[in-house]
């Protein structure tokens, strides 16, 4: 029941009512106001109409009297839109808003709708994956990381590798090793003697980066770094036993490394501008007069190889040639890395000369060849045999 001229009985509808009683004076007294403001603004025209056409000025080059159709249209009253047009197109513009609320609040709960489902699926299949073969699945991302950290250090300039070991169980020999596709290796110094098995075709590509090649000389200049389980050593090689011609490794032996300490190690040495080379085009024989340079650092890892850059070398005779001291400008600026004191800055480490011209110095008494020392350091006696006899 409801009483007339009366607000309701119901208590949840009287605040309402209330409010709807004293919100209409506001919205009667407001619509007056922009009847009124709009009511002032055309009389303002027209008085503004009225004044030119007193003054007979012309309009936007018309000479004369004003047209009669032109005198219609200043004379015609605005249109002006009423308030219920004006309240329509308030509602119009509220739904429209209200609809794009309603749009993105749907996708929002779609995309949470959808967002666990395809979460789910995706931790099902690794999952499945981890059951039926967690060691590949774990390889694959060791092998991944691996990839991501050469390629930041290809970027970066380093030389140094992260290289996978397992430890060296006992009872087993280098030979088992070697057949179950491993490298014996053996770390040393500044720690406890640890022993190690690395795979193969870690090592290899390694050591032989060249096709047809020797044993690399960045082999020994990189610095290492073996993973042992949860233990990362960071380590440099001391010796390697090789077979050179069969591309072969037996044994590494390996020696840590810590930052702030002295260690030495031999740069190669690459020769760079060969074709730009003043005395190459003259037909003169350029080289390098030694392939490493002993550099000692202090810093995390050793300087990458240098660069002996031939390119505005010219022939003077007898020869030409470039020395160490311009190299200097390849170490590291930050002083961790120099070369061994042992060294002269005038040392020449690349050559240009006529072959032929120079004239050849023989080889000093101390001089040992390398391929007749035995595992003692001793050399070899190659006359003791019935059929050579040591001469007097």
């Amino acid at each position: 029941m409801q009483r007339l001229g009366g607000p309701p009985i119901c208590r949840g509808l009287a605040p309402l009512w209330l409010r709807l009683q004293a919100s209409r004076p506001q919205q009667q007294q407001q619509q007056q106001h922009v009847l009124q403001q709009q009511q002032q603004q055309h009389m303002r025209q027209q008085r503004q109409q009225q004044h030119l056409l007193q003054q007979g000025a012309p309009r936007s080059g018309h000479t004369g009297a004003l047209p009669q159709q032109g005198l219609q249209r200043l004379t015609a009253p605005p249109h002006f839109p009423s308030p219920q047009q004006q309240l329509q197109q308030q509602q119009q513009q509220q739904q429209q808003q209200q609809q794009q609320q309603r749009g993105i609040a749907s996708f929002q709960r779609a995309m949470r709708r959808l967002q666990w489902p395809l979460l789910r699926e995706e931790m099902a299949v690794f999952f499945e994956q981890q059951l039926r073969g967690p060691a590949t699945s774990l390889s694959d991302l060791q092998q991944q990381q691996q990839q991501q950290q050469q390629q930041q250090q290809q970027q970066q300039g380093s030389s140094s590798v992260s290289v996978a070991c397992s430890p060296w169980e006992r009872f087993v020999s280098s030979q088992q090793l070697a057949a179950a596709g491993f490298v014996a290796a053996a770390i040393e110094g500044k720690g406890p003697y640890r022993k190690l098995a690395i795979a193969a075709a870690a090592v290899f590509p390694l050591a032989f980066d060249e096709a047809h090649g020797h044993l690399s000389h960045l082999f020994k200049a990189r610095l290492y770094k073996l993973r042992v389980g949860n233990v990362i050593e960071h380590c440099l090689v001391k010796a390697a036993k090789v077979d050179p011609l069969a591309r072969h490794i037996y044994f590494i032996l390996f020696q840590r490394h810590k930052e702030g300490e002295v260690s030495q190690v031999d740069l190669p040495l690459t020769l760079l501008g060969l074709l730009a080379c003043p005395a190459y085009h003259q037909g003169y024989h350029v080289e390098l007069a030694r392939p490493t340079v002993p550099v000692q650092f202090v810093g995390p890892e050793p300087p990458p190889p240098l660069f002996v850059d031939v390119s505005q070398l010219r022939f003077s005779p007898p020869y030409s040639a470039v020395t160490l001291e311009t190299l200097k400008d390849q170490l590291p600026r930050d002083g961790t890395a120099r070369f061994a004191p042992s060294l002269n800055p005038k040392e020449e480490v690349a050559w240009a000369y006529e072959v032929g011209s120079l004239p050849e110095v023989p080889l000093p008494a101390s001089w040992k060849d390398p391929n007749f020392i035995d595992r003692k350091g001793l050399m070899m006696d190659v006359w003791n045999h019935r059929r050579f006899p040591k001469p007097s």
